[in-house]
């Protein structure tokens, strides 16, 4: 069974902390030694969340379902969005046809209907009956 830990992995340091604890010439010449020693290292890039921020603890929750291969809340939410999406066309197509039942408002145009907004909104209430 796979298990989760989470693991200090890394060495991040903050530039704005950096600039409160050495002078401008020390971080002049750490930011030197760490771009040589960078030449010699796979190049990666970071997404940073300090845990402060509201994001933190989601975006461990994500990291951990990811590594123990369950859905993710994320996941869960997508896939009730495009539920709820996918039926929401359903009743957007079923409300239109019946309106399109209609009978036209101009003989000449008999793509043109004419509806009382009280009738429109009659047909959308069955329609959508229970969507909020």
């Amino acid at each position: 069974m796979v298990s989760f830990s989470r693991e200090d992995r890394y060495i991040v340091v903050k530039r704005s902390d950096l600039a409160k604890v050495v002078s401008h010439y020390q971080v002049h010449r750490f930011m030197e030694t760490l771009l040589r020693v960078g030449q010699h290292l796979p190049k990666r890039k970071f997404l940073v969340v300090e845990a402060d921020w509201p994001e933190y603890e989601p975006v461990w929750r994500m990291i951990e379902s990811r590594v123990m291969g369950i859905p993710s809340e994320l996941d869960t939410a997508l896939s009730q969005l495009a539920a709820l999406r996918e039926e929401l066309a359903q009743k957007v197509v079923l409300a239109v046809r019946e309106v399109c039942e209609l009978d036209p408002a101009d003989s000449d145009d008999p793509e043109c209907i004419c509806i009382k907004a009280s009738d429109l909104g009659a047909i959308l209430s069955r329609h959508f009956e229970g969507v909020e």
